[in-house]
């Protein structure tokens, strides 16, 4: 079942989840965001972002970057093709089976350097799959990641967090 605009409107990815990966590359999808509507046709996309992580985006937010890729491509820039090839190629359509578990590919294992634990951290928008080891290095601190969202439309809608 493709999410509907409603459904994606109230899916949300806040906390964070430290998740087993098995043999297989598989992990559990965190329940905490999970909604009720949600089957095994569910689809989600993982793709590989720059800080060796995956993102993972529900069919709304993946149909978005989509578009977005689509305006800035043209059909005769090779180079554009080239990047559109290995970023596409490197992604992933992923479902849930019954116990909410996916698979990851090995191309996206070897490029978060995915061990047998991953951290799902909750970005809002879509979820951060990464290894502990690289959140560490990365992670912001929390009081200049309140200062970022201070600096966004929120301040100019009155809306205090």
């Amino acid at each position: 079942m493709e999410e509907n605009s409603t459904q994606s409107q109230d899916r949300f990815f806040t906390d964070t989840f430290k998740v087993s990966v098995d043999g297989q590359h598989r992990a559990v999808f965190p329940k905490a965001w999970r909604l009720p509507s949600d089957t095994e046709e569910t689809r989600f996309y993982l793709v590989p972002a720059p800080d060796k992580s995956i993102h993972l985006h529900t069919s709304t937010q993946f149909n978005i970057i989509v578009d977005a890729l689509r305006k800035r491509a043209s059909s005769n820039d090779v180079m554009a093709a080239r990047y559109l090839a290995a970023f596409g190629g490197n992604s992933s359509q992923i479902t849930l089976d019954k116990q909410g578990r996916f698979q990851f590919s090995p191309a996206l294992c070897k490029h978060a350097e995915l061990g047998d634990k991953v951290m799902f951290i909750g970005s809002i928008l879509y979820a951060k799959i990464i290894s502990e080891e690289n959140w560490n290095k990365i992670s912001p601190e929390l009081e200049d990641s309140l200062n970022f969202i201070k600096d966004t439309e929120l301040a100019n809608n009155d809306i205090i967090l």
